[in-house]
């Protein structure tokens, strides 16, 4: 990712404005670089790309020539496309994850649909747990056969479920420690006027000098304050995972805010 003289801004902005022009790579090029920097190191399963209208095959070639000029050290990142949205992943990280799931060890779920009152946990005995184990098994089968070798190929997943809702779909493939459940035909949910905590990872690159201008949020979630004593204990296992991650990654500034919101609206 670097040499001796220090981080290769020109030659890394030079590879984004290949491909998104020299427009869109000023506005774009160092979250969207961060962000797959951080899926690389192991901060992360996998980045929801979002920042602009970048085709599937586009971000391929991105990851592909940051691999070949060593902006990105791991072979095992693949570009896919979940209900349209492209997603970039690590392999080993992913399928880690996915176990992780369906041994039901590191994610609290929690049920915000708009007929409670308030956000409740959900047990894993509840129905919801067929539809969300059904989707990490097939998931787990999709990324198995995301090879590593030289071919890398955007590929689409597809799944369909009755009552699986997007969102919570969207928080197993970005890895959250809290995931939100409502059911698939639901448009509002129960957070309106809601203390919510929100965490976010941030990271920049050492050269950057770190400041807080630089910094680029590669994850974020939140979780209802009223169920604090019952999800803290997956955000204390994600905040040391991902701590441990950071300090051995000599190049990141690493940092996790945490704030208290109540909105009127929230959507997701």
């Amino acid at each position: 990712m670097a040499e001796s003289g220090g981080f290769r801004e020109k030659q890394c902005f030079d590879i984004f404005t290949g491909i998104l022009g020299r427009k869109l790579a000023v506005k774009h090029w160092k979250e969207i670089y961060l962000c797959i920097l951080a899926v690389d190191c192991g901060l992360k399963t996998s980045y929801l790309v979002d920042q602009c209208c970048l085709k599937p095959a586009q971000m391929d070639k991105l990851v592909t020539n940051l691999r070949c000029e060593k902006f990105i050290s791991r072979g095992d990142l693949h570009t896919v496309v979940i209900y349209g949205d492209i997603f970039v992943l690590q392999r080993e990280k992913m399928l880690n994850y996915l176990n992780c799931m369906l041994n039901q060890r590191c994610v609290c779920f929690v049920d915000i649909s708009q007929s409670l009152s308030e956000p409740k946990i959900l047990n894993s005995d509840e129905i919801f747990w067929t539809s969300i184990k059904r989707f990490c098994l097939e998931f787990n089968d999709f990324v198995q056969h995301c090879k590593t070798d030289t071919q890398y190929m955007p590929r689409t997943f597809e799944f369909e479920d009755k009552i699986l809702h997007p969102c919570t779909v969207f928080g197993v493939i970005l890895g959250y420690p809290v995931l939100y459940w409502l059911t698939k035909e639901s448009e509002m949910n129960c957070l309106s006027q809601i203390d919510l905590s929100v965490y976010s990872s941030e990271i920049a690159l050492e050269s950057w000098q770190g400041k807080n201008e630089d910094f680029v949020t590669v994850c974020s979630f939140s979780f209802p304050g009223n169920l604090t004593a019952y999800c803290e204990k997956y955000i204390e296992s994600w905040r040391n995972n991902v701590t441990t991650i950071s300090q051995k990654q000599t190049m990141l500034v690493h940092r996790i805010m945490c704030k208290q919101v109540r909105l009127p609206v929230v959507i997701l």
